[in-house]
């Protein structure tokens, strides 16, 4: 996804210290990293991404997908889809 400056960036999950169960998003963040120095630019616990969890199939095929849920020339926005749960982020997080 391009960024605000117009390098790419990486959107990723990040596991954060502490114990969780292995179906557990709960020390799971969202990060939004420069695709070239790797620093972090932006980060969330969103209460909507920690709270989810699950097992089967379905649940370990977490996917991330950019998207353009406005209409605008470039992608600004992406999606998470967590299960049966679908999560919309901006560039804010």
């Amino acid at each position: 996804m391009g960024g605000r400056n117009g390098h790419a960036e990486i959107i990723c999950f990040f596991k954060i210290e502490g114990d969780a169960e292995p179906d557990s998003l709960s020390k799971v963040v969202i990060q939004i990293r420069d695709g070239v120095t790797v620093e972090v630019k932006a980060q969330s616990a969103s209460p909507d991404l920690t709270k989810c969890s699950g097992e089967g199939t379905n649940w370990v095929h977490q996917r991330i997908l950019i998207a353009k849920l406005r209409g605008l020339d470039t992608p600004r926005k992406f999606v998470i889809k967590l299960g049966s749960v679908v999560i919309a982020f901006d560039l804010d997080l």
